[in-house]
């Protein structure tokens, strides 16, 4: 199988050919591995379990049948694959060696990264909620250098393979060639690669402590199909994934700029009319990447945080450290009291709650309202979606 590239030639003609290495590399693919052309149906090289296999799924339009892309179930509800794929929420997340005889998710929200060719799909369900033998694969938790070229890593995709069919999962173990800039690049080396209908699908290697990691999502790659293939790293947006997924790179800390968004509405924490007066009110308001909307979270210590407005330099508060339901949160001079601390406790699917330390209650939305303008205000703490927060780390 030459096993599969891009959806469609939308990135073909805007990647160079990134260089080639020669066999002797460093942790080379095993004498087992010559003279193939096709790819296999399990993994070669990383140790994925079978539940990690199943993680690997396909992009279709609507259910089970014809693919458009591939991709990776990176967390519960959290799938990694390609921009240039153009999903929206009308397709759909298939788990499943055969696209047509699939277990498909509907998607929540498509969150397209600003620079790179990288998307986060949620989906409406927790996967390994309806599917229990499927374990996400996480993605790398160190940086790529130039250090990792010639040794191995591991492909996987649902696209075309040597006899024009698609729609069946395929993996195949090739040596990293080049690291740099946007990019992680795979050889072929004539022998087998990826091709149409593999965008999006993940690159996976064995990482320091031994994991399984995905290191790269597919972006184009030589015409052939069994020569270099061009993978968008991972690495370097590593905390921006983590910031919706919940995964497992760095925390909040000082210095980290963040936006809110409230899970119930995908509206973010707002500041009113970008103002800076003590007392200006914080609202939700449609995602517009303006101060009004930026935070830097501060770690106070002891498990406690608080929320700066990079607009205005001031803190989020609870009005006169009030402790019942309903007192107001804005905006006011930062002081260093309970009122303007929160702890961040996680909910499911990445989201967290954050839970003022002065009154015990929870951050919310009034009445779960899903306008911009709707109010933020502190509630008892009872779990729905409104008072559910993403942290999306810059």
């Amino acid at each position: 199988m030459s096993v599969a590239r891009f959806a469609g030639s939308v990135l073909a003609s805007g990647l160079a050919v990134i260089g080639c290495v020669a066999d002797d590399g460093a942790d080379q693919l095993g004498s087992s591995e010559e003279g193939v052309y096709y790819g296999t149906t399990s993994p070669t090289y990383v140790p994925l379990s079978a539940d990690q296999v199943r993680a690997i799924g396909s992009m279709t339009g609507g259910g089970p049948g014809g693919i458009f892309c591939s991709a990776t179930l990176i967390a519960p509800k959290w799938v990694l694959t390609a921009k240039h794929c153009g999903v929206s929420t009308g397709d759909t997340f298939c788990v499943g060696e055969r696209s047509n005889q699939a277990t498909c998710f509907a998607i929540a929200r498509v969150v397209n990264h600003g620079s790179r060719d990288t998307t986060l799909l949620e989906l409406r369900d927790d996967v390994t909620q309806r599917l229990p033998d499927v374990d996400p694969i996480p993605i790398i938790a160190q940086g790529l250098g130039s250090s990792w070229v010639g040794h191995s890593a591991e492909a996987a995709g649902y696209g075309q393979t040597e006899n024009g069919s698609t729609g069946r999962r395929y993996f195949t173990a090739e040596p990293i060639v080049e690291v740099g800039g946007e990019y992680v690049s795979v050889d072929g080396q004539g022998r087998h690669g990826l091709c149409y209908g593999d965008s999006g699908g993940p690159l996976m290697t064995i990482a320091s402590d031994g994991s399984v990691r995905v290191i790269g999502d597919l972006t184009g790659g030589d015409g052939s199909c069994v020569d270099v293939d061009n993978y968008t790293r991972i690495d370097v947006t590593r905390d921006w994934i983590n910031g919706y997924t919940g995964g497992d790179g760095p925390g909040p800390g000082p210095g980290r700029t963040a936006h809110l968004v409230a899970r119930h509405s995908g509206k973010c924490m707002d500041v009113a009319s970008s103002g800076t007066a003590n007392g200006t009110n914080v609202q939700q308001w449609t995602c517009n990447g303006t101060g009004a909307q930026r935070f830097d979270v501060e770690d106070l210590g002891s498990g406690r945080y608080r929320l700066v407005n990079t607009n205005s330099g001031k803190c989020v508060d609870v009005a006169g450290a009030g402790t019942g339901n309903g007192v107001n949160i804005k905006i006011w001079s930062c002081n260093g009291g309970d009122g303007q601390a929160f702890r961040l406790e996680s909910a499911s699917g990445g989201y967290q709650t954050l839970v003022n330390v002065n009154s015990n209650r929870c951050v919310d939305v009034k009445g779960a309202g899903t306008a911009d303008g709707a109010n933020i205000h502190q509630w008892r703490c009872h779990g729905r979606d409104n008072q559910q927060w993403q942290i999306v780390y810059e």
